[in-house]
């Protein structure tokens, strides 16, 4: 059997994307908080500290939980469905919304990436190769954002702020509450998680009907 360079080339190409990309199926994301304050935000800024930002991926399924030290918030989002449960707590109050995919995507309308502009930038952070994009909004706000391909979702659209973004965020910055927080993934845990994770509360939750701001 004759062996041509075009398929040996085709060979070497799919082997190669073979191992250098892995889809997750089920995984656990976790990203550290870096507050960038500017003068005169040091105290909110130790608000912060320890702050983490946990994604979790299983199947169709995707929960986001965000830690700080004044609230825990968590969005359970259904990518088949477009389905969304928002879980906010801060201190004794606990608060519920439910949304259906049109709510959802009303809600996320002033979040959601409307383009992605390379600029030719790349890095080695945390042992995955990076491109630098900038990230567009609907508000003429912006992100740099560092993303990854070798590892990408099952979940697409888990997060509308990475909306069309084909790979992992990485590394990004974005503003809470007038400071900037520079995002980090830290860890990648793959291996299965538990149905139970995406279940929705059934008491000791307010259930408001229209959210009155995004969770950040």
């Amino acid at each position: 059997m004759k062996i041509t360079g075009t398929f040996l080339c085709f060979f070497f190409m799919a082997t190669f994307f073979a191992h250098s990309q892995r889809m997750l199926t089920e995984a656990k994301l976790t990203y550290d908080l870096i507050p960038l304050p500017q003068n005169g935000q040091e105290a909110l800024a130790a608000a912060f500290k320890n702050a983490t930002h946990t994604v979790w991926l299983r199947g169709n399924m995707a929960r986001l939980d965000f830690v700080s030290q004044t609230r825990l918030q968590s969005v359970i989002y259904n990518t088949t469905t477009g389905l969304a449960t928002l879980l906010r707590e801060s201190g004794e109050e606990k608060y519920q919304w439910n949304l259906d995919s049109a709510q959802w995507k009303l809600f996320n309308k002033k979040w959601t990436a409307t383009g992605f502009r390379e600029t030719g930038e790349t890095a080695f952070l945390e042992n995955y190769n990076c491109t630098r994009v900038i990230a567009s909004y609907p508000d003429g706000d912006s992100a740099s954002i560092f993303y990854t391909r070798q590892i990408f979702p099952l979940a697409i659209g888990y997060d509308p702020m990475f909306e069309g973004l084909r790979g992992i965020p990485v590394q990004y910055e974005w503003v809470i509450g007038g400071l900037k927080m520079r995002y980090r993934l830290v860890s990648v845990q793959t291996g299965p998680v538990g149905a139970s994770r995406f279940d929705m509360p059934k008491t000791g939750y307010k259930i408001i009907e229209a959210p009155v701001e995004r969770p950040q």
